[in-house]
Protein backbone atom coordinates (compact mmCIF):
# COMPACT_ATOMS: atom_id res chain seq x y z
CA UNK A 1 0.00 0.00 0.00
CA UNK A 2 0.92 3.24 -1.23
CA UNK A 3 1.33 6.87 0.86
CA UNK A 4 -0.89 9.40 -1.10
CA UNK A 5 1.84 12.45 -1.41
CA UNK A 6 0.37 15.80 -0.37
CA UNK A 7 -0.46 18.15 -3.00
CA UNK A 8 2.33 20.44 -1.92
CA UNK A 9 4.89 17.80 -2.22
CA UNK A 10 3.64 16.51 -5.15
CA UNK A 11 4.33 20.73 -6.75
CA UNK A 12 7.22 20.56 -5.65
CA UNK A 13 8.59 17.81 -7.38
CA UNK A 14 7.01 19.01 -10.54
CA UNK A 15 8.61 22.06 -10.03
CA UNK A 16 11.89 20.66 -9.39
CA UNK A 17 12.25 18.47 -12.39
CA UNK A 18 14.96 18.24 -14.40
CA UNK A 19 12.98 18.49 -17.39
CA UNK A 20 11.68 21.48 -16.41
CA UNK A 21 15.31 22.54 -15.75
CA UNK A 22 16.00 21.68 -19.38
CA UNK A 23 13.36 23.08 -21.26
CA UNK A 24 13.47 26.44 -19.62
CA UNK A 25 17.49 26.99 -20.05
CA UNK A 26 16.45 26.62 -23.86
CA UNK A 27 13.86 29.05 -23.70
CA UNK A 28 16.21 31.42 -21.92
CA UNK A 29 19.01 30.86 -24.40
CA UNK A 30 16.77 30.73 -27.72
CA UNK A 31 15.30 34.44 -25.75
CA UNK A 32 18.70 35.48 -25.40
CA UNK A 33 19.27 35.32 -28.87
CA UNK A 34 17.40 38.03 -29.44
CA UNK A 35 19.57 40.45 -27.45
CA UNK A 36 22.31 39.42 -29.41
CA UNK A 37 20.96 40.29 -32.37
CA UNK A 38 18.87 43.34 -31.79
CA UNK A 39 20.99 46.03 -30.68
CA UNK A 40 19.80 46.78 -26.78
CA UNK A 41 21.34 50.48 -25.98
CA UNK A 42 19.71 52.05 -28.77
CA UNK A 43 15.91 51.75 -27.53
CA UNK A 44 13.38 51.53 -29.54
CA UNK A 45 14.46 53.60 -32.87
CA UNK A 46 16.54 50.80 -33.41
CA UNK A 47 13.39 48.62 -34.47
CA UNK A 48 11.79 51.69 -36.10
CA UNK A 49 14.33 52.69 -38.10
CA UNK A 50 14.85 48.88 -39.04
CA UNK A 51 14.13 48.03 -43.28
CA UNK A 52 11.21 45.03 -41.76
CA UNK A 53 8.08 44.64 -42.99
CA UNK A 54 5.18 46.83 -40.60
CA UNK A 55 3.88 43.62 -38.96
CA UNK A 56 7.29 42.41 -38.23
CA UNK A 57 8.05 45.70 -36.35
CA UNK A 58 4.94 45.63 -34.59
CA UNK A 59 5.59 42.37 -33.27
CA UNK A 60 9.49 43.41 -32.62
CA UNK A 61 7.84 46.16 -30.63
CA UNK A 62 5.40 44.45 -28.67
CA UNK A 63 7.96 41.44 -27.15
CA UNK A 64 10.14 44.62 -26.60
CA UNK A 65 13.03 43.18 -28.59
CA UNK A 66 14.93 46.53 -28.08
CA UNK A 67 15.25 45.71 -24.48
CA UNK A 68 14.76 41.94 -24.45
CA UNK A 69 16.50 41.13 -21.58
CA UNK A 70 14.31 43.73 -19.48
CA UNK A 71 11.13 42.49 -20.78
CA UNK A 72 8.80 41.07 -18.78
CA UNK A 73 8.14 37.95 -20.61
CA UNK A 74 12.19 37.58 -20.32
CA UNK A 75 11.75 38.08 -16.53
CA UNK A 76 9.19 35.75 -16.04
CA UNK A 77 10.82 32.93 -17.61
CA UNK A 78 13.87 33.95 -15.63
CA UNK A 79 11.55 33.89 -12.10
CA UNK A 80 10.15 30.09 -13.19
CA UNK A 81 13.59 29.28 -13.72
CA UNK A 82 14.07 30.36 -10.36
CA UNK A 83 11.82 28.82 -8.66
CA UNK A 84 12.38 25.24 -10.41
CA UNK A 85 15.99 25.45 -9.04
CA UNK A 86 14.99 26.90 -5.16
CA UNK A 87 12.83 23.62 -5.54
CA UNK A 88 15.29 20.99 -6.59
CA UNK A 89 17.75 22.63 -4.13
CA UNK A 90 14.81 22.70 -1.16
CA UNK A 91 13.94 18.53 -1.96
CA UNK A 92 17.95 18.03 -2.10
CA UNK A 93 20.18 19.91 0.09
CA UNK A 94 18.85 18.68 3.46
CA UNK A 95 19.61 14.94 2.76
CA UNK A 96 23.46 16.36 1.69
CA UNK A 97 23.94 18.09 4.54
CA UNK A 98 22.92 15.23 6.57
CA UNK A 99 25.60 13.61 5.40
CA UNK A 100 28.31 16.12 5.25
CA UNK A 101 27.75 16.12 8.61
CA UNK A 102 27.94 13.07 9.95
CA UNK A 103 31.26 11.65 11.42
CA UNK A 104 31.21 8.45 10.21
CA UNK A 105 28.07 6.84 7.40
CA UNK A 106 26.85 3.45 8.54
CA UNK A 107 29.07 0.72 7.95
CA UNK A 108 27.74 -1.30 5.11
CA UNK A 109 28.49 -4.98 5.02
CA UNK A 110 32.43 -5.58 3.41
CA UNK A 111 30.69 -7.57 0.41
CA UNK A 112 28.01 -4.89 -1.00
CA UNK A 113 31.31 -2.67 -1.24
CA UNK A 114 32.64 -2.08 -4.68
CA UNK A 115 36.29 -2.40 -3.67
CA UNK A 116 37.52 -4.74 -1.01
CA UNK A 117 40.96 -6.42 -0.25
CA UNK A 118 42.00 -8.54 3.09
CA UNK A 119 45.04 -7.08 4.96
CA UNK A 120 47.49 -8.57 7.16
CA UNK A 121 45.90 -6.49 10.04
CA UNK A 122 44.57 -3.31 11.37
CA UNK A 123 47.75 -1.71 12.42
CA UNK A 124 47.41 0.86 9.07
CA UNK A 125 46.00 3.94 10.91
CA UNK A 126 49.76 5.68 10.00
CA UNK A 127 49.48 4.95 6.68
CA UNK A 128 46.48 6.25 5.97
CA UNK A 129 47.37 9.46 7.27
CA UNK A 130 50.14 9.52 5.37
CA UNK A 131 47.74 9.79 2.49
CA UNK A 132 45.84 12.50 3.48
CA UNK A 133 43.00 10.27 5.04
CA UNK A 134 41.33 11.22 8.11
CA UNK A 135 41.55 7.75 10.47
CA UNK A 136 38.90 7.00 13.33
CA UNK A 137 39.25 4.38 15.40
CA UNK A 138 35.94 2.15 15.52
CA UNK A 139 34.33 0.20 18.68
CA UNK A 140 34.85 -2.98 17.06
CA UNK A 141 38.98 -2.63 16.62
CA UNK A 142 38.44 -1.85 13.03
CA UNK A 143 39.25 2.11 11.47
CA UNK A 144 36.71 4.55 9.32
CA UNK A 145 39.27 6.62 7.25
CA UNK A 146 38.11 9.35 4.65
CA UNK A 147 39.46 12.21 2.11
CA UNK A 148 38.33 14.72 -0.24
CA UNK A 149 34.61 14.87 2.24
CA UNK A 150 34.45 18.66 0.73
CA UNK A 151 34.13 17.26 -2.92
CA UNK A 152 30.28 16.09 -1.53
CA UNK A 153 29.84 20.00 -2.29
CA UNK A 154 30.55 20.72 -5.56
CA UNK A 155 27.15 19.51 -7.11
CA UNK A 156 25.11 21.63 -4.22
CA UNK A 157 27.45 24.29 -4.45
CA UNK A 158 26.90 24.37 -8.61
CA UNK A 159 23.61 24.22 -8.10
CA UNK A 160 23.18 27.27 -5.13
CA UNK A 161 25.51 29.23 -7.87
CA UNK A 162 22.72 29.48 -10.69
CA UNK A 163 20.38 29.68 -7.68
CA UNK A 164 21.73 33.01 -6.93
CA UNK A 165 22.73 34.12 -10.43
CA UNK A 166 19.38 33.42 -11.53
CA UNK A 167 17.88 35.21 -8.72
CA UNK A 168 20.40 38.07 -9.25
CA UNK A 169 19.09 38.50 -12.77
CA UNK A 170 15.53 38.24 -11.78
CA UNK A 171 15.78 41.18 -8.77
CA UNK A 172 18.18 43.53 -11.44
CA UNK A 173 15.62 43.33 -14.38
CA UNK A 174 13.50 44.50 -11.69
CA UNK A 175 14.98 47.23 -9.55
CA UNK A 176 17.87 48.46 -12.16
CA UNK A 177 17.65 51.52 -14.37
CA UNK A 178 19.88 52.58 -16.68
CA UNK A 179 20.12 56.04 -19.01
CA UNK A 180 23.46 58.43 -20.43
CA UNK A 181 24.98 61.95 -19.38
CA UNK A 182 26.22 63.65 -21.67
CA UNK A 183 28.15 67.06 -19.67
CA UNK A 184 30.61 69.83 -21.07
CA UNK A 185 33.68 70.35 -18.80
CA UNK A 186 32.59 72.62 -15.37
CA UNK A 187 28.82 71.20 -15.76
CA UNK A 188 27.22 69.78 -12.79
CA UNK A 189 24.31 66.91 -13.07
CA UNK A 190 22.28 66.00 -9.97
CA UNK A 191 21.55 61.91 -9.93
CA UNK A 192 17.89 62.68 -9.54
CA UNK A 193 17.91 63.94 -12.85
CA UNK A 194 20.09 61.15 -14.34
CA UNK A 195 17.10 58.60 -13.11
CA UNK A 196 14.39 60.90 -14.11
CA UNK A 197 15.75 61.29 -17.52
CA UNK A 198 16.75 57.20 -18.08
CA UNK A 199 16.05 55.03 -20.57
CA UNK A 200 15.21 52.18 -18.72
CA UNK A 201 13.72 51.63 -15.79
CA UNK A 202 12.90 48.61 -14.22
CA UNK A 203 9.47 47.83 -11.91
CA UNK A 204 10.68 48.07 -8.39
CA UNK A 205 13.51 50.74 -9.64
CA UNK A 206 13.84 53.80 -7.05
CA UNK A 207 16.27 56.90 -7.41
CA UNK A 208 19.92 57.60 -5.61
CA UNK A 209 20.42 58.97 -2.59
CA UNK A 210 20.84 62.46 -3.67
CA UNK A 211 24.75 62.98 -5.00
CA UNK A 212 25.79 65.47 -7.17
CA UNK A 213 28.29 64.56 -10.10
CA UNK A 214 30.43 67.38 -11.68
CA UNK A 215 32.93 66.90 -14.85
CA UNK A 216 36.12 68.42 -14.14
CA UNK A 217 37.99 67.61 -17.17
CA UNK A 218 37.73 65.74 -20.42
CA UNK A 219 40.69 65.04 -22.55
CA UNK A 220 41.24 62.40 -25.81
CA UNK A 221 44.33 60.98 -27.22
CA UNK A 222 44.63 61.26 -30.82
CA UNK A 223 46.81 58.35 -32.85
CA UNK A 224 48.92 59.55 -35.62
CA UNK A 225 45.91 59.62 -38.11
CA UNK A 226 43.99 61.86 -36.34
CA UNK A 227 41.50 59.09 -34.57
CA UNK A 228 41.08 59.44 -30.97
CA UNK A 229 42.88 56.33 -29.08
CA UNK A 230 41.82 56.76 -25.94
CA UNK A 231 39.17 59.48 -23.86
CA UNK A 232 39.41 60.25 -20.15
CA UNK A 233 37.15 61.89 -18.08
CA UNK A 234 37.89 63.68 -14.31
CA UNK A 235 34.69 63.39 -12.15
CA UNK A 236 33.92 64.79 -8.96
CA UNK A 237 30.76 63.25 -6.99
CA UNK A 238 29.51 65.00 -4.01
CA UNK A 239 26.85 63.50 -1.63
CA UNK A 240 24.33 65.34 0.20
CA UNK A 241 24.90 63.72 3.71
CA UNK A 242 27.92 65.59 4.08
CA UNK A 243 30.09 62.63 3.32
CA UNK A 244 33.66 63.93 1.68
CA UNK A 245 33.43 64.79 -1.78
CA UNK A 246 35.07 61.61 -4.49
CA UNK A 247 37.30 62.12 -7.34
CA UNK A 248 38.50 59.72 -10.08
CA UNK A 249 39.67 59.68 -13.85
CA UNK A 250 37.83 57.30 -15.71
CA UNK A 251 38.06 56.22 -19.30
CA UNK A 252 36.64 53.14 -21.61
CA UNK A 253 36.45 49.82 -19.22
CA UNK A 254 37.29 51.89 -16.16
CA UNK A 255 34.43 53.29 -14.38
CA UNK A 256 33.21 55.53 -10.94
CA UNK A 257 31.22 53.21 -8.88
CA UNK A 258 29.49 55.33 -5.75
CA UNK A 259 26.68 54.05 -4.00
CA UNK A 260 26.06 51.75 -6.26
CA UNK A 261 25.75 53.71 -9.59
CA UNK A 262 28.22 53.04 -12.33
CA UNK A 263 29.37 56.14 -14.68
CA UNK A 264 31.24 54.59 -17.46
CA UNK A 265 32.76 56.59 -20.13
CA UNK A 266 30.76 55.79 -22.92
CA UNK A 267 30.78 58.38 -26.42
CA UNK A 268 32.11 61.97 -26.65
CA UNK A 269 31.41 64.62 -29.48
CA UNK A 270 31.66 67.99 -30.51
CA UNK A 271 29.46 70.32 -28.28
CA UNK A 272 30.66 74.01 -29.24
CA UNK A 273 33.28 75.44 -31.73
CA UNK A 274 34.98 78.61 -30.44
CA UNK A 275 34.80 81.80 -33.40
CA UNK A 276 36.32 84.71 -34.20
CA UNK A 277 34.02 86.94 -36.23
CA UNK A 278 35.31 90.50 -37.32
CA UNK A 279 37.66 90.15 -34.19
CA UNK A 280 35.45 89.13 -31.70
CA UNK A 281 35.23 85.98 -30.39
CA UNK A 282 32.46 83.90 -29.71
CA UNK A 283 31.35 80.21 -28.64
CA UNK A 284 29.04 78.23 -31.07
CA UNK A 285 26.51 75.73 -29.99
CA UNK A 286 26.51 72.91 -31.91
CA UNK A 287 23.79 70.01 -32.43
CA UNK A 288 23.87 66.53 -32.88
CA UNK A 289 23.23 65.46 -36.24
CA UNK A 290 22.54 62.32 -37.92
CA UNK A 291 26.29 62.17 -39.73
CA UNK A 292 28.31 65.14 -37.40
CA UNK A 293 27.44 67.93 -35.60
CA UNK A 294 25.93 71.48 -37.00
CA UNK A 295 25.18 74.91 -35.46
CA UNK A 296 22.22 77.21 -36.24
CA UNK A 297 22.62 79.98 -38.68
CA UNK A 298 25.80 81.84 -37.78
CA UNK A 299 25.93 85.54 -36.56
CA UNK A 300 26.56 86.75 -40.44
CA UNK A 301 24.95 89.24 -42.45
CA UNK A 302 24.20 87.82 -46.26
CA UNK A 303 21.84 84.60 -46.42
CA UNK A 304 21.67 81.83 -43.86
CA UNK A 305 25.24 80.02 -43.21
CA UNK A 306 25.52 77.03 -40.31
CA UNK A 307 29.02 74.94 -39.80
CA UNK A 308 28.79 71.41 -40.07
CA UNK A 309 31.50 69.56 -38.44
CA UNK A 310 31.24 65.99 -39.09
CA UNK A 311 34.56 64.83 -37.18
CA UNK A 312 37.03 67.02 -35.47
CA UNK A 313 40.33 65.49 -37.28
CA UNK A 314 37.90 66.85 -40.57
CA UNK A 315 38.01 69.99 -41.76
CA UNK A 316 34.58 71.98 -40.85
CA UNK A 317 32.33 73.05 -43.78
CA UNK A 318 30.30 76.18 -44.01
CA UNK A 319 26.59 75.29 -45.85
CA UNK A 320 24.18 78.31 -46.94
CA UNK A 321 20.94 76.94 -45.81
CA UNK A 322 18.94 77.91 -48.90
CA UNK A 323 20.18 75.38 -51.81
CA UNK A 324 22.74 73.99 -49.27
CA UNK A 325 26.14 75.11 -51.38
CA UNK A 326 29.34 74.97 -49.17
CA UNK A 327 30.52 78.20 -49.35
CA UNK A 328 33.86 77.06 -47.32
CA UNK A 329 36.12 74.67 -45.42
CA UNK A 330 38.51 75.32 -43.18
CA UNK A 331 40.29 73.56 -40.49
CA UNK A 332 40.60 74.62 -36.51
CA UNK A 333 43.26 78.06 -36.38
CA UNK A 334 42.01 78.96 -40.30
CA UNK A 335 39.75 81.49 -41.50
CA UNK A 336 38.70 83.94 -44.50
CA UNK A 337 36.51 86.19 -45.65
CA UNK A 338 32.73 85.11 -45.62
CA UNK A 339 30.12 86.95 -46.96
CA UNK A 340 32.21 90.63 -47.04
CA UNK A 341 33.58 89.18 -42.63
CA UNK A 342 36.39 88.47 -41.02
CA UNK A 343 35.46 84.72 -40.28
CA UNK A 344 37.65 82.15 -38.30
CA UNK A 345 37.82 78.54 -36.53
CA UNK A 346 39.74 78.90 -33.37
CA UNK A 347 39.01 75.63 -32.23
CA UNK A 348 36.32 72.85 -30.36
CA UNK A 349 34.70 72.26 -26.86
CA UNK A 350 33.57 68.82 -26.59
CA UNK A 351 31.66 66.81 -24.63
CA UNK A 352 32.14 63.68 -22.32
CA UNK A 353 29.11 61.12 -22.58
CA UNK A 354 28.62 58.73 -19.60
CA UNK A 355 27.00 55.94 -19.19
CA UNK A 356 25.03 55.45 -16.31
CA UNK A 357 23.03 52.83 -14.39
CA UNK A 358 22.32 51.35 -11.08
CA UNK A 359 21.80 47.46 -10.73
CA UNK A 360 21.53 45.74 -7.16
CA UNK A 361 21.20 42.68 -8.59
CA UNK A 362 24.79 42.63 -9.48
CA UNK A 363 26.62 41.55 -6.16
CA UNK A 364 24.37 38.57 -6.06
CA UNK A 365 25.80 37.41 -9.66
CA UNK A 366 28.85 38.27 -8.57
CA UNK A 367 28.19 35.84 -5.71
CA UNK A 368 26.60 32.90 -8.03
CA UNK A 369 29.75 33.25 -10.11
CA UNK A 370 32.33 32.92 -7.01
CA UNK A 371 29.98 29.64 -5.71
CA UNK A 372 30.20 28.10 -9.21
CA UNK A 373 33.80 28.56 -9.57
CA UNK A 374 34.15 26.77 -6.15
CA UNK A 375 31.55 23.95 -7.22
CA UNK A 376 33.74 23.64 -10.60
CA UNK A 377 36.57 23.61 -8.70
CA UNK A 378 36.38 20.82 -6.25
CA UNK A 379 34.38 18.75 -9.27
CA UNK A 380 37.76 16.64 -10.01
CA UNK A 381 38.52 15.60 -6.75
CA UNK A 382 36.60 12.18 -5.10
CA UNK A 383 35.25 11.42 -1.96
CA UNK A 384 37.24 8.48 -0.61
CA UNK A 385 35.59 6.19 2.29
CA UNK A 386 37.52 3.35 3.75
CA UNK A 387 36.75 0.76 6.59
CA UNK A 388 39.11 -1.52 7.94
CA UNK A 389 36.98 -4.35 9.38
CA UNK A 390 36.48 -8.27 9.83
CA UNK A 391 34.94 -10.10 7.97
CA UNK A 392 34.90 -14.40 7.91
CA UNK A 393 37.79 -14.26 10.33
CA UNK A 394 39.71 -12.04 8.23
CA UNK A 395 40.99 -8.15 8.28
CA UNK A 396 39.63 -6.53 4.97
CA UNK A 397 40.17 -3.14 3.51
CA UNK A 398 37.06 -1.75 1.70
CA UNK A 399 35.57 1.40 0.62
CA UNK A 400 33.85 3.21 -1.48
CA UNK A 401 34.88 6.84 -4.08
CA UNK A 402 32.15 9.17 -5.77
CA UNK A 403 34.79 8.97 -8.74
CA UNK A 404 38.04 7.28 -10.09
CA UNK A 405 36.49 4.25 -8.43
CA UNK A 406 39.19 2.22 -10.97
CA UNK A 407 42.32 4.77 -9.76
CA UNK A 408 40.84 3.80 -6.14
CA UNK A 409 40.58 0.17 -6.58
CA UNK A 410 44.24 0.38 -7.50
CA UNK A 411 45.04 2.76 -4.02
CA UNK A 412 43.58 0.39 -2.01
CA UNK A 413 45.53 -2.45 -3.32
CA UNK A 414 48.65 -0.44 -2.88
CA UNK A 415 47.60 0.38 0.83
CA UNK A 416 46.88 -3.13 1.68
CA UNK A 417 50.28 -4.17 0.46
CA UNK A 418 52.11 -2.13 2.41
CA UNK A 419 50.41 -3.85 5.99
CA UNK A 420 52.92 -5.73 7.72
CA UNK A 421 51.78 -9.24 8.62
CA UNK A 422 50.95 -9.68 12.40
CA UNK A 423 53.18 -12.34 13.98
CA UNK A 424 50.69 -14.70 14.44
CA UNK A 425 50.21 -14.71 10.81
CA UNK A 426 54.03 -15.55 10.25
CA UNK A 427 54.04 -18.11 12.53
CA UNK A 428 51.43 -20.15 10.69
Amino acid sequence: MTTKQPFHRKALIALSSMKLAIGLLLLVAAASSIGTVFPQDEGIKSIEGAKFAPWLKQLLIAIQAYDAYHAPWFQGLLAVLFLNLACCTYLRFPATWRRLRLAEPAAPPVASLPVAVPVAGPEIAALLRRKGYRVRPRADGGLFAEKGKPARWAPTLIHLSLFVVIGGAVWGGLASWRGSAPLIPGDTAPAAQIFKQADQHGWLARPPAPFDVHLDGFRMIFRPDGQVKQYYSDLTVTPHDGRAPVHKTIWVNEPLVFDGVYFYQSFWGVAAADVTIDGKAQQIPLMQAPVGYVSKPLPLPGPPVVLFVKAPEQPAVLIETKGFNIVGQLAPGLGGPLHGTAFRLEGYHFYSGFQVKQDPGIPAVYLGCALLLLGLGLVPFSHRELWVRQHDGRWWLAGRASKGKVAFGREVAALAAQVPPTMEEIAS
